[in-house]
């Protein structure tokens, strides 16, 4: 149904007919080269029905130098928001920023064990490797060879205690 309207772009359309995923379509383009705006609409609406999702469900898209990366979730130590830019850190002390908000990816990555400890940070809690307490009644996250804590709110304090069993 889509390949003849995509035919006369300069993008790739590739189908997964042995998934349980009926009629669906993943597309790729060059926004350099495809400034169409229906392609693109029709590639957010097929993302948005979860079609990507759910086959790179343990990859997302992060922006570096330009450069569009897909990251393995599991080397992603947390989420923080920055300005106007939602950024993420890897266990390599990478940074790389990705789309969406913070609420977003609390939602997508809540079975991979990422909570909310503060409104502006979201974290892998299989990252943590230390627990340690901060200024008035809240706490800091260290992870292993990173140099910086991320700090718990105490709004988020008793839901992260609960999570760890503290």
């Amino acid at each position: 149904m889509y390949t003849n309207f995509l035919k006369d772009y300069k993008s790739e359309v590739i189908t997964y007919p042995n998934t349980n995923l009926n009629n669906s379509i993943l597309i790729f383009w060059d926004d350099e080269i495809c400034d169409n705006n229906e392609i693109k609409c029709l590639s957010k609406i097929s993302n948005l029905a979860g079609i990507s999702s759910k086959l790179f469900s343990k990859k997302i898209v992060a922006l570096n130098d330009n450069k569009r990366l897909l990251i393995n979730i599991n080397s992603i130590l947390y989420f923080y928001y920055e300005g106007t830019a939602i950024n993420i850190i890897t266990d390599n002390n990478s940074i790389y920023r990705v789309n969406h908000s913070l609420s977003f990816w609390e939602g997508r990555l809540l079975e991979e064990n990422f909570i909310r400890c503060q409104k502006g940070y979201l974290v892998n809690i299989e990252k943590v490797v230390a627990i340690v307490p901060y200024f008035n009644s809240t706490l800091a996250l260290k992870f292993k060879g990173h140099d910086k804590t991320v700090p718990v709110g105490r709004k988020f304090a008793k839901h992260f205690k609960d999570i760890i069993g503290w």
